[in-house]
């Protein structure tokens, strides 16, 4: 039970992170470097932090940064760790991946009295002698009506495709939503709808659109053999209808006056 309740903290904090912008993924290699990217502008303040947040652990300070002076903290002051400045961005280097790398790392900036979370990106690392699990979502955008629901699909696939027992047992589903103007966290936690097709678990959400705000991308996240597995998301937009209704009320009400009336309706150019 723990470990849920620490994933629902983890992804709870992505979500108040995600409302200024959508987590982004980077993929490596075991043993290969990486660099994350994090834009910054002068109005953003002289205080600067790297924050490493990884699944069942608390989150860790990577590097902290006075008035352009960047210094690493804690176990992170070792050789695969840098960190610098260059114009507006700030940089984080790790050389030497491994699978204890595997986190969202997070930049935040500003003053003493006003601090705000900048970006995010979710480190991925694959092992490839390490045969173990994948997510798949689907679909990767939709565009929908206001009032109109959709279904959203998240798989479990497995790198032994064609052994269907190896649907994880002991694992946790867990939706959230990434979007502008999220407040709180948006997150939906399901269980069901477990399918074994063809060695994978599929697992659904109807999600009932009802306005602007629910638009966004929404994420399934699978936490199963200690680790935590992120769909590449999808991208929901909501249609609006309204200004073709409205047309159609004027439309109707001009048909009723001009019946009222008994004036034709005329097509054509005035002469």
């Amino acid at each position: 039970m723990t470990t849920g309740l620490t994933a629902i903290v983890l992804l709870g904090a992505l979500s108040r992170i995600q409302a200024l912008q959508p987590v982004s993924f980077v993929t490596v290699e075991v043993g290969a470097n990486v660099t994350l990217t994090c834009p910054h502008s002068e109005n953003m303040g002289d205080i600067f932090y790297w924050y490493k947040m990884k699944f069942g652990s608390v989150i860790e300070t990577i590097v902290e940064g006075y008035f352009g002076e960047l210094s690493l903290r804690g176990h992170f002051k070792n050789v695969r760790f840098r960190s610098a400045r260059v114009g507006h961005t700030y940089f984080l280097n790790i050389s030497s991946v491994n699978k204890e790398d595997e986190a969202t790392y997070t930049c935040q900036a500003g003053t003493s009295y006003n601090m705000r979370f900048i970006h995010s990106m979710h480190l991925l690392v694959k092992d490839p002698t390490h045969k173990s699990f994948h997510v798949k979502q689907i679909p990767q955008a939709k565009s929908v009506e206001a009032g109109q629901s959709i279904l959203l699909q998240c798989s479990i696939l497995s790198g032994r495709r064609h052994n269907v027992s190896r649907c994880p047992v002991n694992r946790n589903v867990y939706w959230f939503k990434s979007g502008l103007g999220d407040s709180s966290p948006h997150i939906i936690y399901t269980d069901g709808d477990d399918e074994k097709v063809r060695g994978s678990c599929v697992f659904h959400l109807s999600k009932l659109i009802q306005n602007s705000s629910d638009s966004g991308t929404y994420y399934c996240a699978v936490a199963t053999c200690g680790e935590i597995l992120f769909g590449q998301g999808t991208h929901v937009e909501t249609r609006w209808v309204g200004v073709i209704i409205i047309l159609r009320i004027y439309i109707s009400k001009i048909a009723i006056l001009q019946e009222i009336q008994k004036t034709p309706l005329c097509v054509g150019i005035l002469r």
